[in-house]
């Protein structure tokens, strides 16, 4: 029996957990991390994709749900910020991959950031 995920959890203990609900058949789970140095500043951005809660999003044409999770450290003051987004998508594992889900978000960042 799985216990419910609790806000004092681990990070190594939720990955567990989150990890053991895809050990059904036909479950899909993806992870990808890029890390960029760049204006003074490390970046590291994961990607976690999952097919399993597409069932339980009443959402048409979802194929999967994905977290964005950004960590960025200021090389020269420390100073940490980390930011979270939880996304959901058409495009299915065999498309795009936790890897090109990084790139379409970054993409995505990118004309938005023009049109302003």
């Amino acid at each position: 029996m799985t216990l419910p995920l609790s806000e004092t959890d681990t990070p190594e203990v939720e990955k567990r957990r989150f990890e053991n609900l895809h050990t059904e058949e036909g479950a899909h789970l993806d992870t990808h991390t890029d890390v960029e140095k760049a204006r003074g500043c490390i970046t590291t951005r994961t990607v976690t994709a999952s097919t399993v809660l597409t069932d339980y999003i009443n959402w048409p044409g979802i194929a999967q749900v994905y977290r964005y999770q950004t960590h960025r450290e200021n090389t020269k003051t420390g100073e940490v910020s980390r930011h979270t987004q939880y996304c959901i998508t058409s495009l299915s594992p065999e498309v795009a991959s936790a890897k090109d889900l990084i790139k379409l978000q970054r993409g995505h960042w990118t004309i938005e950031n023009k049109v302003h």
